[in-house]
């Protein structure tokens, strides 16, 4: 069964601590040169809270081989099963990563591709990163939000076995982005009931902007997720 996960930038205690009183068990992790500057203190912060991780690779392609060792140092300091990447990241760092740790799960992410490029992104990565609100946004624009949750039903059907991590914050389909799930609930209960259809294991991010990463909104889409786990009659272990 999949997991929700908060996404945080993890350079203080405040993000982790708001996370946990939120009821989260999970979170991704933002990196770039400033978290990978001391990956030992901020492997240290993570690991003083009750969290299981993944991280997200820097959205750059500047990275010099010390950054580089770094993020994949912090993947095995934390445990982590998947790592996010943004394609041009991925063709980029993925042959010195696997280089550096062939056991690191890169896991490349959908942006603002239209169909064709879409199917291209499914059918040519090994793994992916599904965000829902990019596939209703830019993949299939002006769509109501039962069209876009077919589209991510026909993902999943041809695709599903590469799916290792799901972006799900509450869109609706506008240019608005990053916004609660709990903004979004039909949408929202649409794309989880299809990943339990299909045995999806990872985490379900509620990838949220920094204005949102407050207590009240996390706990808030906490609750919308409790509810769906309650309404299909599934314990959250």
């Amino acid at each position: 069964m999949f997991e929700l996960a908060t996404k945080l930038k993890p350079d203080e205690e405040a993000p982790f601590r708001i996370a946990v009183e939120s009821g989260y068990r999970c979170a991704e992790l933002w990196t770039g040169p400033s978290v990978l500057e001391d990956v030992r203190h901020t492997a240290d912060l993570a690991q003083r809270f009750d969290l299981r991780y993944s991280l997200h690779f820097p959205n750059r392609r500047d990275l010099t081989p010390r950054q580089l060792r770094a993020v994949v140092d912090l993947y095995r300091a934390l445990d982590c099963r998947s790592m996010t990447i943004h394609q041009l990241e991925f063709d980029r760092y993925a042959p010195e990563i696997a280089k550096l740790d062939a056991g690191v799960c890169l896991t490349v992410e959908n942006g603002s591709l239209a169909l064709a490029e879409f199917q291209r992104w499914a059918e040519e990565n090994a793994f992916l990163t599904l965000d829902a609100e990019h596939l209703w946004m830019f993949t299939h624009p002006g769509a109501s939000c039962a069209e876009a949750a077919e589209a991510v039903g026909r993902l999943l059907a041809a695709q599903g076995a590469k799916l290792r991590h799901v972006h799900l914050p509450g869109s609706r389909g506008g240019p608005e982005e990053h916004r609660p799930m709990y903004n979004s609930r039909e949408y929202v209960f649409a794309v989880l009931d299809r990943l339990a259809e299909v045995g999806y294991e990872g985490f379900v991010v509620s990838e949220v902007d920094l204005e949102y990463q407050t207590k009240n909104d996390l706990t808030m889409d906490r609750l919308l997720f409790d509810t769906w786990l309650q309404t299909r009659r599934i314990s959250r272990s």
